[in-house]
């Protein structure tokens, strides 16, 4: 046996009798050896290329069921059930008739200010009635800020002893550090969730039982011209939704006061020029009676001449020339 075929036989005892019977001429080798590799790999007896070919047999079942690796298995989705498919159903209700109504109160105001230009009044009060309905409150009012100080402009479903009350005060000053106060100063929306639990007690409060509030300003560029102020008399927030709406009110509250403002102005131009008009009438009128009226006193003065001078004449017995 050549030395080649010695490492082949050493390879083979090593790796075991499934790699030395795939090659038949190393089992052949092997066996001219004397090797027992069916002892040698606990064998029971019997030929090597029956214990080779079992092991094989074995090594191949082995390699064929190695197990696969399972994917995690997904999580269970519970689909909605006949609650949840109501609870959307009414919350979509809800807010298609909240849209309806904030769409339906905006033409409204819009009609309104469309037919009373120039009514500053109705628009308001229009105005303030349909803000009191879309968030549910329970008064509200109106006020103009002008030369420093706020007057109600307009009022809906005021207590009356808090009507009586704005009566007695008239025109205020904003108090610094107070909800006017502080609207005046910051220009932005002041939303108060419990008015009775502020440190000084609001007239508000004391004779409106105003709880839940919120003051939202009229803004005509930065300068403030007014605000909206509504109340609930209970601790109940307003919505996002609701001041939103509030302050769309307050944007066309400053645009009808600028139209009433152009309408006064262009009234008072037609005015003047109405006047102007009546003023030239009357002079077209005028310049007929007055040209004959010099026209009849010249005829006077055509009789009168002759007259006259007739008298002179009898007078001084010689005609003189007489310019009359």
């Amino acid at each position: 046996m050549t030395h080649s075929g010695h490492e082949a036989i050493a390879f083979a005892a090593m790796h075991g009798p499934d790699l030395l019977y795939l090659i038949p001429a190393l089992g052949k080798a092997h066996e001219a050896a004397g090797i027992d590799h069916a002892s040698r790999w606990g064998g029971s007896g019997g030929t090597g290329e029956a214990a080779g070919g079992e092991a094989m047999k074995m090594r191949r079942r082995n390699t064929t069921k190695l197990k696969r690796r399972e994917k995690p298995a997904a999580p269970h989705r519970r689909g909605p059930t006949a609650a949840d498919l109501q609870k959307q159903l009414d919350q979509r209700t809800r807010e298609l008739a909240e849209a309806l109504k904030q769409q339906a109160a905006t033409s409204e105001v819009l009609g309104v200010i469309s037919r009373s230009p120039g009514e500053l009044e109705r628009v308001f009060q229009a105005m303030l009635e349909n803000a009191i309905r879309i968030c549910g409150a329970k008064f509200g009012i109106l006020f103009r800020y002008e030369g420093g100080v706020f007057h109600p402009a307009a009022m809906t479903n005021v207590p009356p002893a808090f009507a009586d009350f704005l009566d007695r005060q008239g025109s205020f000053a904003p108090v610094r550090g107070r909800l006017f106060g502080r609207l005046a100063q910051t220009k932005k929306v002041i939303h108060v969730i419990d008015r009775a639990t502020e440190p000084t007690s609001s007239p508000s409060v004391r004779y409106g039982g105003a709880r839940s509030a919120i003051g939202v300003p009229m803004l005509k560029g930065k300068e403030l011209v007014g605000a909206f102020f509504i109340y609930h008399t209970e601790v109940r927030p307003f919505t996002d939704k609701q001041i939103e709406l509030v302050k769309n009110f307050a944007a066309q509250a400053v645009i009808a006061i600028e139209n009433a403002r152009q309408a006064r102005k262009t009234a008072g131009r037609t005015g003047k020029q109405v006047r102007a008009g009546h003023q030239r009438q009357h002079s077209q009128d005028a310049r007929p009676h007055c040209a004959r009226q010099a026209a009849r006193r010249r005829r006077r003065g055509d009789r009168i001449g002759p007259f006259l001078l007739r008298l002179l004449t009898a007078a001084f017995g010689t005609k003189r020339r007489i310019t009359v």
